[in-house]
């Protein structure tokens, strides 16, 4: 009797530290809001007998449920939780990044500014460096610090859907560490 007791008071534990952690994690933005009020405007819904089993049977019933079953609704909880850190590692994983195997050679603003330069016959695009990107490009190497250094780099890189890409562009680099990048130019490989 003693066993069946802990194992149901570890059930109520159990149950109000993932209630807790829930209304914690609960977004603002939740959609139950909009579920409540969908509801509520269904006249079936209206009845006395739906809104007693809304608001008392089933979370009576889902209560019982967790206090009995808590070792799976842990492990339910533990295995959402991992799934998450997976998912953000992943998805740092598929971040643009540039390394130091990407690097081409060290140029100067210059020299950048002499090859990129663009010349329109038609005028749509402005005759600056990097055309409509002139923007960027003063505020990229208007950023630039002293002792910094201005590479190029030539990256392949596969994002976690579609095809991979050949990015181009240029990095700021400050001793040894690759700080900041801009992209200049990005094609899609075609896996044929």
């Amino acid at each position: 009797m003693n066993y069946l007791f802990a194992y149901l008071l570890m059930g109520c534990l159990v149950s109000a530290v993932l209630l807790i952690h829930g209304r914690m994690i609960r977004d603002d933005d939740d959609d139950d809001d909009v579920v409540w009020k969908v509801l509520s405007a269904n006249p079936a819904y209206q009845t006395l007998v739906s809104r007693i089993l809304e608001k008392f049977i089933i979370p009576i019933l889902l209560g019982v449920f967790l206090i009995v079953f808590w070792p799976i609704a842990l492990y339910m909880k533990y295995k959402t939780l991992t799934e998450e850190k997976e998912y953000a590692a992943m998805e740092e994983e598929r971040k643009f990044k540039v390394t130091h195997d990407d690097l081409i050679e060290q140029v100067s603003v210059q020299q950048v500014e002499a090859l990129e330069m663009i010349v329109d016959p038609l005028s749509a695009v402005p005759d600056l460096p990097f055309g409509h990107l002139n923007t960027a490009w003063l505020q990229f190497i208007n950023n630039m610090a002293e002792g910094e250094l201005l590479w190029s780099f030539n990256s392949h890189f596969t994002p976690g859907w579609g095809c991979g890409e050949v990015r181009t562009g240029y990095v700021v680099v400050r001793d040894d560490a690759i700080r900041v990048w801009f992209v200049s130019t990005m094609r899609t490989i075609d896996e044929k």
